[in-house]
């Protein structure tokens, strides 16, 4: 029966039925009251209703009761009930009994909206539940005092749920005391705070905190009971981009240095820009930049800086040869950083940056760096070689070694005579020329020749100091300048020359075409006028004297003087 039925029934003439059977048509919970409110009749659906009216009675209901019976009127209103066990919102409708035992039935009928809002609220309340277990993040609420009353199920930071129940919040963050307010307990929100908390090992780790506090609602006051909020760690992402950070740095050291080096042409310049900029880049005292020649001796290249006891880097660099990657050391008050330069995986040098009275030492980022500027070192040790073994074979004859006619006359007598003519210092310039080397080359071959011309190399060479030059001006003629000597002296080397040239005529082994060397002297005299060009001409001109008095024997040509 409708409710609107059974609303008209209920106010006409006496019901013939009781009152259970009357409410029996209804298909929804329906009670009967009486005056004072208590429930007398009930159908089998409203026995639930009759009894949470009964134990209960909520005020809800008393009111709308009371204002159908005193209006003597049929209201209607939603009331959360306890029905089955279950919270319900119920639309109940109280119909006053026209009569004079002012009875009244309450109809109920189950709220659309109610369920729908229940079954919303299940079903964000599972999403929520699922989403919290299924999250790494931390998720806590502490009470007033900021001790864990709940921890998400997967607990955090290392620990189990119950190990972090109950344990104060302070237990976990690093210096607590330079917080105020203590964030887990923070009176106003906080979004993305970062925070450093210990986890169960004891490891220091980055966190992200957010947190709202809890307010206990009274009578007539709202206060705080504590504090709930999620934690992240993210000590990894924190790691990720501070070592991006450094990469980022790293490279920009390494492209200002790369960028200067690349500035300069000379191999010489490259290495002593290197050597500065990497200094300035890391932050050094000095620096300083060597090569390994011969595969065997270091030999500084360019520097930076002063540094007292440099051996003592070559003795460390000898212990390194076999090492690869960049290494440290400290000796008194310094402490230095070393990296190998390759050249096709071969040790071609080394780079060495010192800082003084440091309070910090060199760290992984300065290692990889400065192994990244040893890479582009490496390449330039490799460069002045090449340009090295260029320039020599541009300056030297191939067959002995010694310099050519080029780098003879073109480069190194200019500088010598501005020198002498500055200090004031004579010097005596040898032309030779081997006496019957063709006759030799027809009769014995060439290669029986070129080993005549190393003989002859040799004797020059142990005639001759180190700082003077001698040279190969092309087949069998060769020069010697010797610095700073007069022409007695001259007079004494060119008979000491000729006495040791006669040790060849015994090389070919026959008398017909003996092997020895006709000389010619020309003294240099820095009062005199006379050009390089004149000076060459008389030591020319007085070996093919000599040559003409019967070879093997010298003669020395008359001096001019400046002025005159």
């Amino acid at each position: 029966m409708k409710r609107n039925v059974l609303s008209s029934k209920f106010n006409t003439e006496r019901v013939r039925v009781d009152d259970e059977t009357f409410l029996g048509n209804y298909s929804g919970p329906a009670v009967i009251l009486n005056s004072e409110g208590k429930p007398t009749a009930s159908n089998k659906e409203g026995k639930d209703l009759r009894n949470f009216v009964e134990k209960v009675n909520p005020s809800e209901i008393s009111k709308l009761v009371l204002q159908a019976t005193s209006k003597n009127i049929i209201l209607s209103d939603h009331c959360l009930c306890k029905i089955g066990g279950v919270n319900l919102l119920l639309e109940l409708t109280a119909i006053p009994e026209q009569s004079p035992t002012r009875r009244i039935l309450l109809l109920g009928r189950e709220s659309e909206l109610y369920q729908k809002k229940q079954s919303s609220v299940s079903s964000k309340y599972e999403r929520y539940k699922d989403l919290a277990e299924m999250s790494p993040d931390f998720l806590w609420e502490v009470d007033s005092e900021g001790r864990f009353v709940f921890i998400s199920p997967k607990g955090g930071l290392g620990y189990k749920r119950s190990e972090l129940i109950g344990r104060h919040a302070k237990e976990l963050v690093i210096d607590p005391e330079k917080f105020n307010p203590f964030p887990f307990l923070s009176p106003y929100p906080l979004d993305d705070l970062d925070i450093l908390l210990r986890d169960k090992n004891g490891t220091v780790c980055c966190v992200v905190m957010s947190s709202m506090p809890v307010p206990e609602v009274g009578i007539d006051v709202v206060k705080e009971t504590g504090c709930r909020g999620i934690c992240r760690n993210v000590t990894k992402m924190r790691e990720n981009e501070a070592a991006l950070l450094r990469v980022q740095h790293r490279e920009e050291l390494l492209t200002s240095i790369v960028s200067q080096i690349r500035n300069e042409v000379e191999p010489v310049d490259i290495l002593n820009t290197a050597a500065t900029a990497t200094a300035n880049g890391l932050g050094a005292n000095g620096s300083r930049v060597y090569r390994l020649i011969g595969g065997q001796k270091f030999v500084t290249a360019a520097e930076y800086g002063e540094l007292s006891n440099p051996e003592n880097i070559l003795n460390r660099l000898k212990k390194s040869k076999l090492k690869g990657g960049a290494t440290t050391y400290k000796t008194g008050a310094r402490e230095f950083l070393i990296a190998l330069t390759h050249y096709r995986q071969e040790i071609n040098g080394a780079i060495v940056i010192w800082k003084t009275d440091v309070m910090t030492s060199w760290n992984n980022d300065h290692k990889i760096l400065i192994g990244d500027i040893a890479h582009q070192l490496g390449l330039v040790n490799e460069q002045m070689t090449t340009h090295e073994r260029i320039k020599k074979l541009s300056r030297t004859d191939s067959l002995t070694g010694l310099l050519n006619r080029r780098a003879f006359f073109e480069q190194d007598i200019p500088r010598r005579i501005a020198r002498l003519v500055r200090n004031g210092e004579s010097a005596a310039m040898f032309f030779i020329d081997m006496d019957n080397l063709k006759k030799i080359n027809d009769e014995f071959g060439h290669q029986f020749g070129d080993k005549a011309i190393l003989l002859v190399r040799d004797i020059l060479l142990q005639h001759s100091r180190p700082t003077d030059l001698v040279a190969r001006l092309g087949g069998d003629e060769f020069v010697v300048w010797f610095d700073g000597i007069d022409l007695e002296t001259s007079k004494k080397r060119v008979e000491q020359l000729i006495k040791a040239s006669r040790s060849l005529k015994n090389s070919t082994g026959k008398e017909i075409s003996p092997l020895s060397l006709s000389v010619g002297v020309a003294c240099f005299d820095p009062t005199s006028d006379e050009t390089i060009e004149e000076l060459i001409c008389r030591a020319d001109e007085a070996m093919y004297v000599a040559k003409k008095a019967g070879k093997g024997d010298y003669f020395i040509s008359e001096r001019k003087k400046r002025g005159k």
